[in-house]
C-alpha cells in the first residue's frame, strides 16, 4: 500500500499553466478524519491557475494517498 504525502512535498497533480483542468480522485486525511476526495487543478486563461481538494470536510488536509488499484 502506498504510503502518506503531506501536501507541503507534493500535491496529487502538478500545475502545467497549459491545462484548463484536470482531476484525480486521491484518499485524504485531515489527521483525524480519511476519506476519498477529488484534487482539481485549472486556469483562467489569464495566468491565474487555481487548485484545491473538492472536500476537505471543514478541515484542512494535511496528507494524501493515491487510491489503490481494484482487485483483479
Amino acid at each position: 500500500m502506498s504510503e502518506w504525502i503531506s501536501v507541503e512535498d507534493r500535491l496529487p497533480i502538478e500545475q502545467d499553466y497549459q491545462s484548463t483542468y484536470l482531476d484525480c480522485q486521491v484518499i485524504a486525511t485531515d489527521g483525524t478524519n480519511v476519506y476519498q476526495n477529488t484534487y482539481e487543478i485549472g486556469g483562467n486563461h489569464v495566468g491565474r491557475p487555481w487548485s484545491g481538494f473538492t472536500e476537505d470536510e471543514g478541515n484542512y488536509i494535511t496528507h494524501w494517498m493515491p487510491l489503490p488499484e481494484p482487485p483483479k
